[in-house]
């Protein structure tokens, strides 16, 4: 199997051919760089023909290559097409047809279920697909119209999304046993199924990753780190995570740990053992209470049956104290309603609290307040490397000319106009609506970009206020963030957005990997500090 690896700002490509070692593909991402100095998104512009495999480049143009684990996940789908032999090559192909999946997961996930695909090769043109139909629809014709019949017609209205015909015969997706048993509740989290899939980059092969599903008993885990080569892998915060219940790494503390990961699927486990657990409910409770650390996220799920969900026009306590006499049918007399003090009787049922309104309803828990954010204001600068980069009309290199010192500091005021048009599309919050951690996010007021000038340069800062302190791991998981949001944000939209002079076209860059090698994220104090110790500051 080969791929054409191209790249932005190139009208060629490069053939890589799959599986690939790590050096056949970091000669191939080196070649691609080095054909513009634009920013680079190597992705599938084709896939090579194959005499079985005709559906796959369709599904795969325009896929990334070298981001998370997609690499590892096309040597895979190599592998499994280098041993196939010829019935299931078709019935791949077939299955790709049917469903035309256009991402490597959606492809892969094909592969996952092509048991559920079956050939009927006794039916091989849509004529006979037709009198199949007539049979399983049970219908019947007087014999003297069948001369007259389109057949062939017939069996075309009647093709289903289910069914596709190809040139050995028609790919049926099989019926799926009806489910005698109560219908399962597609929002109850289950017992013994998988709750993370960790992958964990590889210390040996740069484009390889590990993948793991927790929760995994401690010694296990352990046992695969050594194995896999991985030390310390229940300590370890570098990896990519995937939750079957969606999003619920995001209501987790920032940078947790394999190990903390580990521990919040035990404890849903053990929930789930003892009762049905909601995945709304559960991610609900998780975002009202915002718990800081993985022990209070863990008190969280064993409190579950505490909390309520409600309906979403229940807002204020009085609201939650009518609510609750119309539950139990208890009525109050028009005359006497403007003398009870609904307010206050729901204040009492809530602990001196109102619901929390969360992305999935008000959340109440029955014996605690839930509060909003609290703390005084504080407020940080965050400093970071700053790119301008000018491709000028009159520069006979494609390479852009940096500019640096006076004369960046010239393009100050431009570059903060162009900041503040970028961020018209925010609300209050600035791009403390773009951080995608929900417990960091509920301790962030506003996050504002900018430049200033320092030491006679111009750098990148962000002006951010939160709710009280930060702690070390919140502090780090904002940078984080802010490094995310900077390269692959906003920060990828405003390098997209030149500010257009008569000379040429200035790009702005908070994160540019394919003009700065000297890339960091700062304090206040560390980012002064690093000029007291010497001009080196990544």
């Amino acid at each position: 199997m080969e791929v054409l690896v191209k790249r932005e700002n190139w009208d060629e490509g490069i053939w890589l051919e799959l599986p690939a070692t790590e050096e056949a593909a970091r000669q191939v991402y080196e070649q691609l760089r080095q054909m513009h100095p634009s920013i680079m998104v190597p992705f599938i512009g084709d896939v090579a023909e194959m005499k079985l495999i005709t559906e796959l480049a369709k599904c795969l143009r325009g896929e990334s290559v070298f981001s998370e684990g997609h690499l590892e996940q096309l040597n895979s789908l190599a592998e499994k097409i280098n041993v196939w032999r010829d019935g299931e090559q078709l019935l791949f192909n077939a299955a790709l047809e049917m469903e035309q999946p256009d991402t490597i997961e959606k492809v892969m996930g094909v592969i996952d279920h092509l048991d559920e695909f079956e050939w009927r090769n006794d039916i091989t043109n849509m004529y006979q697909l037709g009198l199949y139909k007539m049979k399983e629809m049970n219908l019947h014709l007087p014999l003297e119209l069948e001369k007259y019949f389109d057949y062939e017609y017939f069996g075309r209205l009647n093709q289903t999304s289910n069914e596709v015909m190809t040139d050995y015969g028609l790919l049926q997706r099989k019926k799926p046993e009806p489910d005698l048993s109560q219908k399962e509740n597609q929002d109850a989290v289950r017992y013994g199924r998988m709750i993370f899939e960790v992958r964990v980059p590889s210390n040996t092969r740069r484009y390889e990753n590990h993948r793991f599903g927790l929760p995994m008993k401690e010694s296990e885990l352990e046992e695969e780190g050594n194995r896999r080569e991985l030390d310390h892998l229940a300590e370890r915060t570098d990896y990519y995570v995937s939750s079957k219940l969606s999003y619920l790494d995001a209501y987790l503390p920032p940078l947790s740990s394999i190990g903390e990961l580990n521990q919040v699927a035990w404890e849903i486990w053990k929930l789930a053992d003892r009762m049905e657990v909601s995945q709304r409910k559960l991610l609900a409770i998780l975002e009202a209470e915002a718990p800081r650390t993985i022990d209070e996220t863990c008190r969280v799920i064993r409190e579950y049956a505490d909390y309520e969900i409600l309906p979403d026009d229940i807002i204020k306590p009085d609201d939650y104290a009518r609510y609750l006499l119309n539950l139990h049918h208890i009525q109050i007399p028009k005359e006497l309603e403007p003398c009870v003090r609904f307010r206050e009787y729901g204040l009492d049922l809530l602990n001196g609290a109102g619901p929390y309104r969360t992305s999935y309803g008000p959340v109440i828990n029955r014996s605690h307040a839930l509060n909003q954010p609290e703390g005084e204001i504080r407020e940080f600068c965050l400093y970071n490397s700053l790119t301008l980069a000018g491709y000028w009309h009159d520069r006979e290199s494609s390479l852009p000319k940096m500019l640096s010192g006076e004369e960046a500091i010239s393009y100050q005021d431009m570059v903060e106009q162009k900041i503040t048009k970028s961020l018209l599309d925010y609300d209050s919050r600035g791009l403390g609506e773009s951080i995608y951690n929900e417990v960091l996010k509920r301790r962030v007021a506003s996050m504002v970009p900018g430049v200033t000038e320092y030491a006679g340069e111009l750098w990148g800062i962000l002006t951010v206020k939160t709710y009280g302190e930060l702690t070390d791991r919140e502090m780090e998981g904002l940078k984080a963030e802010w490094k995310e949001i900077a390269e692959i944000g906003w920060g990828e939209q405003l390098m997209e957005r030149p500010i257009r002079l008569e000379r040429g076209d200035l790009f702005v860059g908070f994160w540019d990997r394919d003009n700065n090698e000297n890339l960091f994220i700062k304090t206040e104090e560390e980012f002064k500090q690093g000029f007291q110790s010497g001009p080196a500051l990544g």
